[in-house]
């Protein structure tokens, strides 16, 4: 059965995403994954990101047993 995690991420207008150590790529599944908004908001406030916006995503994970 699949489960289905939400978080936040970084987003650059030029589509790129924040890396844990605030490189930039284009996958989504190596951005830096936020828990909440207010904690997204923060950290483009704290690290003075210029033309950044938070947005939510969901990852369906898969292949896992709920046992």
């Amino acid at each position: 059965m699949s489960k289905i995690e939400e978080c936040w991420v970084i987003q650059r207008e030029d589509g790129m995403y924040c890396f844990n150590t605030l490189a930039w790529v284009k996958r989504i599944c190596n951005a830096c994954m936020i828990e909440t908004l207010e904690d997204c908001e923060f950290v483009i406030k704290k690290m003075n990101l210029q033309n950044c916006k938070p947005v939510k995503v969901k990852i369906s994970i898969v292949g896992e047993d709920d046992e």
